[in-house]
C-alpha cells in the first residue's frame, strides 16, 4: 500500500496545482520581461522574450518623465 501511495503521491501534487492555476484563472511564470512606455498612449506595457504583450497597465506619474532620447525624437 505504500509504493501505491508513493505512486499515487506526484499525480496528487500536479492535480492541486492545476486546479489552483483554474481558480487563479492564470498561471505564474518566470521569466526575463521587458517594459516599454509609451508616452502617447500614456500606457505602460511588459513584452516577454517572444514580443507578446503579457501585462499592461496606465502610466504612472514618475514614469511621465521624458528622457533625452524622446525629447530628441521629437525635435527631429
Amino acid at each position: 500500500m505504500a509504493e501505491f501511495k508513493d505512486r499515487l503521491k506526484p499525480l496528487k501534487e500536479d492535480k492541486k496545482k492545476l486546479l489552483l492555476d483554474l481558480k487563479n484563472k492564470s498561471e505564474y511564470v518566470n521569466e526575463d520581461c521587458y517594459k516599454i512606455i509609451e508616452h502617447e498612449k500614456k500606457m505602460v506595457g511588459f513584452y516577454n522574450k517572444q514580443g507578446e504583450l503579457v501585462y499592461s497597465r496606465p502610466i504612472q506619474s514618475q514614469e511621465m518623465q521624458k528622457t533625452i532620447y524622446e525629447l530628441q525624437r521629437k525635435a527631429q
